[in-house]
């Protein structure tokens, strides 16, 4: 018996390092994590594929601190 090999959704995977780098380097980078996050998580329900934590996280360090910058600019003014 072969065994399939499930495979992560790569987008995915790239959502949660751009997450994750806009934490450091740059906000646009949040961004570009949020939306491919949020489009990954949709590809994933659609094909079963392995990588929704990634998509989730991504979504959720964007989504935080996309929030944190936004209050914070609005009670630096």
């Amino acid at each position: 018996m072969k065994k399939e090999i499930e495979k992560t959704n790569t987008m995915a995977v790239i959502a949660f390092v751009f997450s994750v780098a806009g934490l450091f380097v740059s906000s646009i980078l949040l961004v570009i994590g949020l939306v491919l996050g949020l489009v990954s998580k949709k590809e994933i329900e659609k094909s079963g594929e392995k990588g929704i934590e990634f998509a989730q996280i991504a979504i959720i360090i964007s989504s935080i601190t996309i929030a944190i910058i936004l209050f914070a600019l609005s009670v630096a003014n």
